[in-house]
């Protein structure tokens, strides 16, 4: 299996548009991410899903959804309820997108959720996940 890559960043990585289908690859490109501004990526399966991560720093917001944009969204949960009140900013094609802390996880956890999708088109289901 493979995805694609689609860079919501203003300009795109020169990543965008590249199909991965190795896990070495894609941990190069999540390392990158982490980087720079936060800002949200998309890997597009060929299964019909996508899982839009937003990098910031150490924090990871995932989401999974069908490729139409059809509900359920379901993202990852990873940090604890006492953080509902806080936020974590992230950019969406240049506008800010504030996302609840606790639906945020950590780079370890979002690799592992992005390269079980990259290997099954799949979400991990190990992880609690929330609809929103």
């Amino acid at each position: 299996m493979s995805v694609l890559l689609t860079d919501f960043h203003l300009p795109p990585d020169v990543v965008s548009g590249q199909r991965f289908s190795d896990a070495s690859s894609l941990i190069a490109v999540l390392e990158r991410f982490t980087r720079r501004k936060p800002e949200f990526f998309e890997l597009k399966s060929e299964t019909g899903y996508t899982l839009m991560i937003g990098v910031a720093s150490e924090r990871f917001c995932v989401q999974h959804s069908s490729v139409d944009g059809d509900p359920p969204y379901l993202v990852a949960v990873g940090f604890p309820a006492i953080e509902a009140e806080k936020v974590v900013d992230f950019m969406m094609q240049g506008s800010l997108t504030e996302v609840p802390a606790h639906l945020t996880v950590t780079k370890e956890d979002a690799t592992k959720i992005a390269i079980h999708f990259m290997e099954t088109g799949e979400r991990l289901m190990n992880v609690t996940w929330e609809a929103i």
